[in-house]
């Protein structure tokens, strides 16, 4: 059988597969569950209609709620959108992703304590990468965010993130971000007066494939090859 015999009866499987899933995928639009933003002071914000983010001075908690994906599940894309607040000029520079790791509180979290009781280890939260590490291998990155209009969007892959949530890898305290230098972007808050300026995450996912669909798949597979051996002879 040749090469390019084998290579079109794979990508007719993986087709097959990718039909699979398609059938069965759900999109659902969340709005945040808690937010608010720390500043390295002890003042409380989570009632404040922004999310300010200036390098390690400023940055936003975010809390998803992920419980209501049914089990079973593989997630194929998880996106985070934020809205720009106001009119703001900034120099450019990147925007990222890391995962909380206190259970932090809307209106008691500030800079110092992640509840209005307990200290953060560092100041300005806890929060780590891919790595596990504080600060550093985030788990989304958004390039060249300067210049801001309000109303403008700006988003985040955060299918990995939200992955590990729905697979109990690691508790759901929410993500903090994080901006490369000390230039602000506000963002709007779920307080925000303008309901379609407020934090939104697009989950899209289905059902894992049951094994009885990935064999009659392969069988499928198999019987192309057969057929394709047997015509070449």
């Amino acid at each position: 059988m040749s090469a390019k015999t084998t290579i079109v009866c794979c990508a007719v499987l993986l087709a097959l597969v990718g039909m699979v899933n398609q059938a069965g995928a759900t999109l659902i639009s969340l709005t945040d569950l808690a937010d608010t933003k720390i500043d390295g002071g002890t003042g409380n914000l989570g009632t404040a209609d922004y999310l300010s983010c200036a390098g390690t001075a400023q940055q936003p908690l975010i809390k998803w709620d992920v419980t209501g994906i049914p089990a079973g599940q593989a997630i194929s894309n998880a996106t985070m959108t934020l809205t720009a607040r106001y009119n703001q000029t900034a120099v450019a520079r990147a925007i990222e992703v890391y995962r909380s790791t206190k259970p932090w509180t809307e209106l008691g979290a500030t800079g110092v304590k992640y509840d209005g009781t307990n200290n953060w280890a560092t100041i300005n939260g806890d929060y780590v990468g891919t790595t596990g590490v504080q600060g550093t291998n985030p788990y989304a990155t958004l390039l060249n965010v300067g210049n801001t209009t309000a109303g403008q969007t700006f988003s985040w892959d955060v299918t990995n993130l939200v992955s590990q949530w729905y697979a109990g890898t690691y508790l759901n305290y929410g993500m903090e971000l994080k901006a490369t230098n000390g230039d602000w972007t506000m963002f709007a808050s779920r307080e925000a007066s303008t309901t379609s300026w407020r934090p939104t995450l697009v989950v899209t996912y289905a059902p894992v494939p049951e094994p009885s669909t990935l064999i009659l798949l392969g069988c499928g597979l198999a019987g192309l090859l057969a057929y394709a051996w047997r015509k070449r002879k």
